[in-house]
């Protein structure tokens, strides 16, 4: 399975789990999901993340607070059969620094916040132009 492919799970299933109010989920351990994580978890949207037992996948803490719902209104911009690139120009027309977006650069996958600070383009992964 394709490494994005990865991504596109673990975003399903953190919007699911907030939609069923579920406290955790198991994904696939990978490091592309550990990088999601890591910066998902630096921007307050996770609580935290560990190795499960068999150490094949990762059990994901959620926040109780589920902070602006940003999971809700998430939308999968670029998908297999249509991978979307945007150069940093494009992105900082396309969407102002409060917006949520994740993008798959070169440097790893960054937030909307981080792409700005490190003024670089990539993979529009997803979006939420409603969360706030």
């Amino acid at each position: 399975m394709n490494l994005n492919n990865n991504l596109y799970l673990l975003l399903s299933s953190l919007k699911m789990a907030v939609k069923h109010k579920n406290g955790s989920i198991r994904v696939t351990q990978n490091i592309l999901n550990k990088n999601l994580l890591i910066a998902l978890k630096r921007k307050g949207f996770v609580s935290h993340f560990m190795v499960s037992n068999d150490r094949n996948y990762l059990r994901v803490y959620l926040k109780n607070d589920y902070p602006g719902n940003v999971f809700n209104g998430l939308r999968f911009v670029s998908v297999p059969s249509r991978r979307v690139y945007l150069t940093y120009e494009k992105l900082i027309s396309s969407y102002r620094p409060q917006d949520f977006f994740i993008v798959f650069t070169s440097k790893g996958v960054l937030i909307s916040d981080e792409v700005f600070l490190n003024k670089v383009g990539g993979e529009l992964i997803c979006d939420n132009l409603s969360y706030k």
